[in-house]
């Protein structure tokens, strides 16, 4: 593995284990659209968010609720 690879990896490693996304960090993170998200929003469904200021922020934690809660209803859903 190059040092460019090493860097490029930790880097991403970096990424994955932020304390918390802005929406559109998140949306990307998710592979999902802002549209999406905002459907989500209106339909109760997205994550849970806080405010700095006017910027709008989901936790890591609350990333990891929303994607047990996804999976859970995937599961009840398929059975």
């Amino acid at each position: 593995m190059t040092e460019r690879e090493r860097q490029r990896r930790a880097e991403q490693s970096r990424r994955d284990r932020q304390a918390s996304y802005t929406i559109a960090e998140w949306c990307d993170r998710r592979r999902l659209s802002l549209a999406m998200f905002y459907k989500l929003d209106q339909q109760n469904l997205a994550p849970r968010s806080y405010y700095v200021g006017r910027k709008r922020c989901i936790s890591d934690e609350a990333d990891a609720e929303w994607l047990a809660a996804r999976e859970a209803e995937t599961e009840r859903t398929a059975a």
